[in-house]
């Protein structure tokens, strides 16, 4: 709990890019960010779709072992993780809030709006 109290406090750019664009519950999904799962510090995470989003920077590319074992316990729990890069974050940010909106739709079983 302290260790997601301390990472909420020291968001990164990127994440607190996202997370802007997250809080809004404009689409009917609400967000938590720096949620814990047990031993897990979750970036965001939205539970009526079970839907956990987390951005990846480059430090990821060596943890990936890491990121499918941690993938792996939060399946168990029947939370879907969806990756993306900092760079598509910071280039695309409409296109990935598109992409988490529909698979939200889809874990919660509701038909999108537009």
């Amino acid at each position: 709990m302290e260790r997601a109290r301390s990472l909420r406090a020291s968001m990164g750019k990127t994440e607190r890019l996202l997370w802007r664009r997250l809080r809004g519950n404009a689409a009917g999904f609400r967000f938590r960010r720096q949620y814990s799962v047990e031993a897990y510090v979750l970036d965001f995470f939205c539970y009526q779709a079970m839907l956990c989003v987390e951005v990846d920077g480059e430090h990821h590319a060596a943890r990936s072992q890491d990121d499918r074992n941690r993938d792996a316990v939060l399946h168990a729990r029947g939370i879907e993780t969806m990756r993306f890069r900092t760079v598509d974050v910071i280039e695309n940010l409409d296109g990935v809030m598109e992409v988490i909106y529909s698979k939200c739709c889809e874990r919660a079983k509701r038909i999108p709006f537009r």
